[in-house]
């Protein structure tokens, strides 16, 4: 089985270069380029996969033409916002009088319990792990399902602070760390890929205001195109997005090896049992005819 370089951290996989001058032709070459190789897979799996590009197309279109059978599954929803030049005062005014209201007031709360502060770490050095350090404290303390790889965003913020590319957002209330949120800026895109808050101050709303901090820093200092909150339809990220995109993966099985015959069998078995038991759910949920009277 061939499966994309991809893990539970990755938001997109795509191949090296420019996934937009990917065509039929060379996508059915490299796939009767693996059926060459000693071991050949019978089975092939890409995910997650930008839906819009013309690798996603011409993929699936080369994988049939070299006779294997092919589905495509849903991954996750990708929420994101196109800024079109506007300003951070131009784009504001578009988020929920809601959320606004609850920035506003969250900032107000946070005056009155004392002396408090928003930094934003970008470079390596004392601050950088201090701050990293308090995105750790943060993220046991909140919600959020404990990592299943614990030193992978540390390694994460270092590297991309070696680059250029972090920006690591920490709110302080009495010096202690309340709210954070790993963003990373390249290409002109910024990326919010992490954040989380301690539970014990969600009234003080800390996230929503970094989250403001963050994107205002963004659109004005960084003068990015795109903010994209990458993986999941949380609903608070419909707040701050304009737009929603699909990510999808290929599954593909080739009906020549035992193991894509086998796959194939369970997998296509699987998405008719689901379509089945949707049907009769529905069915069954739908109001029965009113009796008619003569």
């Amino acid at each position: 089985m061939l499966t994309a370089l991809s893990t539970y951290y990755s938001s997109l996989f795509a191949p090296t270069g420019d996934p937009e001058l990917a065509s039929v032709g060379a996508c059915r070459a490299v796939v009767r380029h693996l059926l060459q190789q000693p071991g050949s897979p019978g089975v092939i799996d890409l995910q997650p996969l930008d839906t819009g590009s013309a690798f996603y197309t011409c993929m699936q279109a080369a994988l049939r033409a070299e006779g294997w059978w092919v589905d495509t599954y849903f991954c996750f929803g990708n929420w994101h916002l196109q800024v079109g030049g506007r300003s951070f005062d131009t784009y504001y005014p578009n988020v929920p009088s809601r959320l606004r209201n609850t920035i506003r007031r969250g900032r107000k709360k946070l005056d009155n319990g004392g002396a408090w502060s928003l930094e934003v770490q970008a470079e390596p050095g004392p601050a950088l792990e201090a701050a990293i350090a308090a995105f750790d404290t943060i993220y046991r303390k909140s919600w959020k399902v404990p990592e299943p790889y614990p030193d992978f965003v540390p390694g994460l913020c270092r590297t991309a602070a070696r680059k250029g590319w972090l920006r690591l957002g920490v709110v302080r209330l009495g010096g202690v760390p309340i709210a954070a949120q790993l963003w990373l800026v390249r290409d002109n895109r910024a990326l919010i890929y992490k954040l989380a808050y301690d539970e014990e101050f969600k009234r003080l709303s800390a996230g929503s205001v970094l989250s403001a901090e963050m994107m205002r820093r963004a659109i004005d200092d960084e003068r990015v195109v795109d903010v994209d909150y990458l993986t999941g339809d949380d609903g608070y990220k419909a707040d701050w997005m304009s737009h929603r995109r699909e990510r999808r993966g290929i599954v593909a099985f080739h009906p020549s090896s035992l193991q894509g015959l086998s796959s194939a069998a369970r997998h296509f078995a699987g998405r008719a049992w689901a379509r089945h038991r949707a049907a009769h759910a529905s069915a069954a949920a739908a109001p029965a005819p009113a009796d008619e009277t003569s």
